[in-house]
């Protein structure tokens, strides 16, 4: 029993998936962001052993909320048991899953409990919308055509990551510099946290324009979301890491993509194809393939040279 002040919400669900598999998706925090609407970024601790994590998390349109999770898992009794801090001084917020065999599927069982910060019909919401994260993943994991697609592109660049980093921060300069990006508006406050909406034109040559948000750590990492993602797609988000070498740095641009069904169809590859995997790579790779190469140029000219006139 929680103390009198505590809100508690308990909402439950069956889904259609046996309960190691939603067990694993569950244990799988890294990811969550991928389906999770409000997860943006989520970095495992090593301070403490498996199970902890910092958690960025949407708060509102133009903020983010840092969140310290600590996880259990008891796989044989099908149970996930967390605890939420947020780093601004907020309430926690703790909980459980819990999951049971019901026929061909899984009775989802989750627990929410506000240490009286929290009104009950937001968590009630939150509650909700977990599980609604749930039942998505465990469909893009399932699906019987590629949904999730992950691309991974590096170039070694003659350069310090200091350098490599400044040029991937200043996203001001994407409409000057990257021939895919037409416009774009930023806010970033406080500073390495930015929100931009974005035009821009897909590999497949239609326009679209996205809104984003981007985490930025200095000198070594940079993690974005769409959080308006474009049409084909129900959601990308990904990372761009620079990482010193011998020979100077490795830039990484990774970008995974949750395609909406029927998208394959529409960017002219069969559903069905053994290679549909790959050509999604392929194309997707395109742009990220571009912003990969313009970098290493920027990097590798004369400091005089790449200072805008």
């Amino acid at each position: 029993m929680g103390d009198s002040g505590d809100h508690v919400v308990e909402r439950q669900t069956v889904v259609d998936a046996p309960p190691q598999a939603l067990v694993d998706l569950l244990d799988d925090v890294p990811a969550w962001p991928r389906f999770d609407p409000e997860g943006v970024h989520a970095h495992r601790l090593t301070d403490g052993g498996g199970g902890r994590y910092r958690y960025w998390t949407l708060a509102g349109d133009t903020a983010v909320r840092v969140w310290r999770l600590g996880c259990r898992t008891d796989r044989a009794d099908g149970r996930i048991t967390f605890e939420a801090v947020p780093e601004d001084g907020g309430p926690p917020v703790s909980g459980h899953w819990w999951l049971r065999e019901r026929g061909a599927g899984t009775l989802v069982r989750l627990r929410l409990t506000s240490a009286g910060g929290t009104d009950v019909a937001t968590l009630d919401r939150a509650a909700g919308a977990q599980l609604d994260t749930l039942r998505r993943a465990y469909r893009h994991r399932t699906e019987a055509t590629p949904t999730v697609v992950t691309t991974d592109d590096s170039v070694l660049v003659a350069g310090s990551p200091h350098r490599a980093y400044d040029y991937l921060y200043d996203v001001r300069s994407w409409p000057h510099r990257l021939p895919h990006v037409s416009r774009l508006t930023l806010t970033e406050q406080p500073r390495n946290v930015q929100f931009f909406e974005m035009d821009a034109v897909l590999p497949d040559g239609t326009r679209h324009t996205t809104r984003s948000v981007r985490l930025c750590f200095p000198t070594r990492l940079i993690v974005y979301k769409q959080l308006t993602p474009a049409a084909l797609m129900e959601g990308q988000l990904g990372r761009w890491r620079c990482e010193p070498t011998p020979e100077g740095t490795r830039l990484t641009a990774q970008h995974t993509l949750i395609l909406k069904p029927g998208s394959l169809a529409t960017l002219g590859i069969a559903p069905g194809a053994p290679d549909a995997r790959q050509r999604l790579r392929d194309l997707f790779s395109t742009n990220s393939r571009t912003s990969l190469r313009l970098a290493k140029s920027w990097v590798e000219q004369p400091t005089d040279a790449a200072r805008p006139g």
